[in-house]
């Protein structure tokens, strides 16, 4: 009972919820993606003036870890997505998305793995090639409380074995008792400098606010409500639209609007699906649909796009 209530309190520490711009990049109140394939249709609305294109694709990304190649797109003509309209499918993997990409494209995969995978990597990584100051919740983390949850983790179960293993997180010593305590108190992650709660009205939101960065969160549910960007001297604005949730619960906006780019865009997220698939799967199905490509249509490509 000492032990259970001993990882109560410890557990009650380490889990404090502390808002940083990765925390709330990461969607948290989805479900997780990890080992399962995801889906996603998605349309691109780029206009200029009085004249809109469409881009229709469908982007499969493959959350098993060991996978290498685990994002594929597959682009359609005519702005229809259907078996002979499939004009180009492209496999690569989430890591060359950086060095690969322009950082308009570095948004859109971004927003993308953000809302669909809970990865905000890919959109951080952009921020920071901009100038941002985001930092990783990996570089954030309380190393000594880190190293006292390791320890106590290791003695729990060592202890089924040996139950006169002490207990990491007790000591008869009072200083150093009151050493651990005053580690135990504080946050998990160490504070954010940039983000804030603040109030409008009635209502609390999370602001981050650097140089580069400034994103809006509801201070309820923490889902992105605008995100704006300096880029030279433009101004970039997102502003997700009409937050829904599937049946595989996970929460995404119907739509996202992007203001700032040499064309005004609109992503919309028309299908969001999962499915647990391991590696092998997801490449024999991307290459019996290679077969299925007709590259002799003529294919026009979003900007935004690879």
């Amino acid at each position: 009972m000492k032990k259970i209530a001993t990882l109560l309190i410890f557990t009650t520490h380490v889990m404090a919820y502390t808002p940083t711009l990765h925390s709330l990049l990461g969607n948290s109140e989805n479900i997780d993606t990890e080992d399962k394939t995801a889906t996603i249709t998605l349309t691109i609305k780029e206009s200029k003036e009085d004249e809109s294109e469409f881009y229709n694709l469908k982007l499969y990304i493959n959350n098993e870890k060991k996978y290498k190649q685990n994002i594929c797109q597959y682009y359609y003509a005519d702005g229809v997505i259907n078996s002979s309209t499939l004009a180009q499918i492209q496999c690569f993997n989430i890591k060359e998305l950086l060095s690969k990409s322009s950082l308009e494209q570095g948004i859109l995969y971004g927003l993308v793995l953000s809302y669909v995978n809970n990865s905000p990597e890919q959109l951080i990584q952009t921020l920071n090639k901009m100038g941002a100051k985001i930092s990783l919740n990996r570089y954030l983390v309380n190393k000594e409380q880190s190293s006292y949850l390791k320890s106590y983790l290791d003695y729990l179960l060592a202890s089924k074995e040996d139950e006169s293993l002490q207990n990491p997180l007790e000591s008869e010593d009072k200083e150093i008792q009151a050493k651990i305590n005053k580690i135990l108190s504080v946050n998990y992650l160490n504070k954010d400098e940039y983000i804030n709660r603040v109030k409008n009205g009635m209502n609390y939101f999370w602001l981050y606010n650097d140089s580069v960065v400034r994103a809006l969160f509801d201070g309820e549910n923490n889902r992105l409500l605008k995100l704006s960007l300096k880029k030279d001297e433009d101004e970039v604005v997102i502003i997700p639209k009409s937050y829904q949730r599937n049946s595989f619960g996970i929460f995404y906006p119907q739509s996202i609007e992007i203001k700032g780019l040499s064309k005004q865009v609109e992503l919309n997220f028309n299908k969001v699906h999962y499915f647990n698939e391991n590696g092998n799967s997801f490449a024999r199905r991307n290459n019996k649909n290679a077969k299925k490509v007709n590259d002799s249509r003529i294919l026009k490509k979003s900007a935004l796009t690879i």
